[in-house]
């Protein structure tokens, strides 16, 4: 159902709704750009309804479910941006903050601005119930697969790394071959991790459709909730899309989604801290030794 539709469908039924629905219409109407975002406890409380009364709503609205509800109003929002993009194609400055000339002192806070603002918005998305479960994922995990590609897989290399040094069975696959050649090796005991701004990485969602078959617990770490990447993902981390006015869009996208792998990294220590230090401490001691020097010379 495309938005235009929900939106038709609210009006022309509008008049049948109680008062519970109408307050929950309302909020729909004047923030169909948002919901996406927000969580259905946040859409509950801002409605100052309950989350079966949106559940309702949605059903009324003979959508199945809230995150298809989200999927399609994110949709029509991208849609909707990438028509305005086109039209304004040929206006190169209207898409990078700055031109030729601009004062070299505006851009660091035009930089740490828009880093600011995207994290902000990833704090905003945070919803402590899918964070406990992906911590409650990991530590049940016999193997942590990591998939990404290009700039995703850097940061698929670099949380590998964080679970690593804290005692986990963790193996990070930035390239699409071996992202195929390793898909057999996934079992319904471990915990696949897709990471793609995008959400149509095709190695990536194959990568992770693949663990969802086999009954591997499956997330998504990405920048769109209506993406074909988290239609195979269990629990989705979203980091907002990016405004194309933004022309260093990887570094900003980079930065909120190893917020995101912090987080992770985060809650997995939080939740056995005991034995995860220990390893830690045991991990940070063996590279001292492997990086101490004698005389300028690193030790054998």
């Amino acid at each position: 159902m495309p938005s235009n539709a929900i939106v038709q469908k609210i009006l022309d039924t509008y008049s049948s709704f109680s008062n519970t629905d109408k307050r929950i219409a309302d909020y729909v109407l004047a923030n169909q750009a948002l919901i996406p975002y927000k969580t259905l406890v946040q859409v509950a409380t801002e409605t100052s309804s309950s989350e079966p009364s949106v559940m309702r709503f949605v059903k009324k609205l003979e959508i199945a479910s809230f995150i298809d509800f989200k999927r399609v109003l994110l949709l029509a929002d991208i849609n909707l941006k990438a028509k305005v993009d086109n039209q304004n194609s040929h206006v190169t400055d209207r898409l990078c903050m700055v031109s030729e000339g601009s004062p070299y002192e505006q851009i660091p806070g035009m930089v740490i601005g828009k880093l600011t603002d995207g994290l902000n918005d990833v704090l905003q998305m945070s919803n402590a119930s899918n964070l406990e479960n992906a911590v409650k994922a990991i530590n049940q995990a016999n193997v942590i697969n990591i998939y990404g590609v290009g700039y995703s897989g850097t940061i698929a290399i670099d949380l590998m790394y964080r679970f690593v040094m804290i005692g986990l069975d963790c193996r990070a696959y930035r390239e699409e071959s071996w992202q195929h050649m390793v898909k057999p090796n996934i079992t319904d005991k471990d915990t696949a991790i897709g990471i793609s701004y995008s959400g149509e990485s095709l190695a990536v969602i194959r990568a992770l459709q693949y663990a969802k078959e086999v009954g591997a617990v499956t997330m998504a770490i990405t920048g769109s909730l209506g993406s074909k990447l988290t239609e195979y993902a269990d629990i989705i981390f979203c980091a907002p899309k990016v405004s194309t006015e933004w022309a260093a869009y990887s570094m900003l996208t980079s930065v909120t989604h190893i917020a995101i792998c912090d987080m992770l990294f985060l809650g997995v220590l939080n939740s056995n801290w005991n034995r995860y230090s220990r390893e830690w401490e045991k991990f940070s001691t063996m590279t001292a030794d492997s990086y101490s020097s004698s005389n300028g010379r690193l030790n054998d």
